[in-house]
């Protein structure tokens, strides 16, 4: 069962603040509730210890309104939905709300129907935009790949072509960093591809840092990462690559050999260290 969808109720009005919370039944929508807030200044403190998916918000409120909220949020880098509520007379605090990006809006009092209509529209918008960015972050790391496949062999272009698609893959890496690249390889060769979605989740859990070290599959099924050296504590590349031997192994149906390259100081010499130069890691 996937999780629930998280919202925070911000009403100046307790009854409506506890009402919405206790007399909605948000379970079906599949949503949560977080919290409950009076004003936007507590909604704030909410949102800094909750980030829920959706706020529900009045517009006008004592101490902070729903607008000065709104404007904090974006500061604070809030990437959830905002919908507010106002009344039938507030047409201009409606207008106001529609321009601090507010997804939607719902007038008082507030009907049953009208809730439920709109969270269903704030979760579908929710849902494509996830959607959406599992298909780009799928897409990026596809493209990541192929760079450190074409890094290998020396097909990236110049200097400034280089830095250019560094950034079009959304790496946090410099091209004249000082790098070192390491090869994973399982040591039974009939693991080969059927190892290699352990091997790659492994290695992503053990550095962590997907946009500072870029790797990709090779043919065989061996994985080839490069690392920059900033990356390796004490830039020990022989202790890094025993304890990234080690988590590999724990994650394959046998042991692993870590090779690794001497540190080269652009990421276009790479070509330079595969594959004769490679220096297996000894346990």
């Amino acid at each position: 069962m996937s999780e629930p969808f998280t919202i925070l109720i911000c009403d100046d009005e307790p009854a409506t603040r506890t009402g919405l919370r206790d007399s909605f039944n948000w379970q079906a929508l599949g949503i949560k509730v977080v919290g409950i807030a009076a004003n936007g200044e507590e909604a704030l403190d909410i949102v800094s210890r909750e980030n829920p998916d959706i706020i529900l918000s009045d517009v006008r409120m004592p101490i902070m309104d729903g607008l000065e909220m709104a404007g904090l949020l974006g500061k604070m880098g809030f990437a959830g939905k905002l919908v507010f509520m106002s009344a039938y007379g507030e047409v201009e605090y409606l207008k106001a709300a529609m321009r601090v990006e507010a997804i939607d809006y719902i007038l008082k009092p507030i009907a049953i129907s009208d809730l439920r209509e709109a969270m269903g529209r704030v979760i579908h918008h929710i849902e494509t935009e996830r959607r959406r960015d599992d298909l780009y972050i799928r897409s990026l790391g596809l493209l990541r790949e192929r760079f450190v496949l074409r890094l290998s062999m020396g097909d990236v272009g110049g200097t400034g072509d280089l830095q250019a698609q560094i950034s079009d893959m959304e790496l946090a890496i410099q091209h004249d960093e000082d790098i070192v690249a390491l090869v994973a390889s399982p040591d039974d060769p009939m693991q080969g591809w059927s190892q290699a979605p352990q091997l790659m989740d492994s290695w992503r859990r053990f550095f962590d840092k997907d946009d500072r070290v870029p790797f990709a599959t090779l043919a065989n099924g061996d994985l080839i990462g490069l690392v920059p050296l900033a990356e390796i504590p004490r830039g020990d590349t022989q202790a890094i690559g025993e304890a990234l031997r080690e988590r590999l192994g724990e994650s394959s149906r046998g042991s692993v050999t870590i090779a690794h390259g001497p540190v080269v100081h652009a990421l276009d010499e790479t070509r330079y260290t595969l594959p004769a130069r490679l220096l297996p890691v000894v346990a």
